[in-house]
């Protein structure tokens, strides 16, 4: 069998899908990998077949390299939940409980450079914790993939369009197929793809949907992803002007929102306390000139 070539963005569980190829195709039982809490698998294991690696292959301008490739693609209605879990993953820190201890945490963060302009497109003391309101408003700014100022720099997803941007395989004599981020979320979607897999790459699977499921089960375990498309619901209803209860939302689910109803109003839904229910959310846009 030929070795199968994951392409990949950082978080988008790569590594991961790696691990499932080679723990089937070796027989074995499930491997020791170390799942990070927001779905990573980065353990070296020596498995004795290894069909499968995984590396960003098109990030990182080395598509030389590709041969037989599934390449996971992001589309724009995963962006939430990749950047959900970027935030656990890159910056080691749970967003929502960013507003204590706010410099240290985001000092110590591999995104630091960017995230510690939220201090100077703000007016919040140097090192200071800083508040929810204002936190939603910033990642507001960071989920729009087309924001960048001189203050608070390039957004989060912005850069992840870019790299979005660099899986053009046109021009390459390859075996390719797609494997789409979402499947990973749910099992019969996620079976189906590994499937294609097996069967594009005419790869020989053990028959073991126990150790599939086991696998996916610990995938699944404390993924910070898990229930941020939640919020999608409530847009598509205060577009259509219902009146509905707004459940207790992540911080990044608040920040989406906003920007969503921003882009739709041309209004500002920048406020302190978040809304309880749509209704108040009619009010403050219609107080609004």
């Amino acid at each position: 069998m030929d070795e199968v070539q994951i392409d990949y963005i950082n978080g988008t569980h790569g590594s991961f899908l790696m691990h499932v190829i080679n723990n089937l195709v070796n027989d074995s039982c499930i491997q020791p990998f170390v799942k990070h809490q927001a779905g990573a698998a980065h353990k070296p294991i020596p498995y004795k077949n290894k069909i499968a690696t995984g590396r960003h292959y098109s990030v990182r301008n080395e598509k030389s390299l590709l041969k037989n490739v599934v390449c996971i693609t992001v589309e724009d209605d995963d962006m939430l939940m990749l950047t959900e879990l970027l935030m656990h993953r890159w910056n080691h820190f749970n967003p929502d409980e960013l507003d204590t201890n706010t410099f240290h945490k985001i000092y110590k963060s591999q995104y630091s450079n960017n995230l510690i302009k939220i201090y100077d497109g703000y007016e919040v003391k140097p090192k200071s914790d800083i508040p929810r309101h204002i936190l939603r408003d910033y990642f507001k700014y960071n989920l729009d993939p087309n924001f960048y100022s001189d203050s608070l720099g390039e957004s989060f997803n912005r850069i992840l369009a870019r790299e979005r941007a660099s899986f053009d395989y046109s021009n390459l004599d390859i075996k390719l197929m797609e494997f789409k981020f979402k499947w990973f979320y749910d099992y019969n979607d996620f079976k189906h793809g590994i499937d294609l897999i097996k069967e594009f790459f005419k790869l020989e699977y053990a028959d073991n949907e126990d150790t599939l499921i086991k696998m996916h089960s610990l995938f699944l375990e404390n993924n910070p992803a898990i229930g941020m498309n939640t919020v999608y619901p409530i847009l598509e209803q205060i577009k259509n002007n219902v009146v509905t209860d707004i459940p207790k939302l992540r911080l990044l689910q608040e920040s989406w929102l906003n920007l969503q109803i921003e882009k739709l109003t041309n209004k500002s839904m920048f406020t302190v306390e978040y809304f309880n229910n749509t209704s108040e959310i009619y009010e403050h846009l219609n107080g609004q000139t």
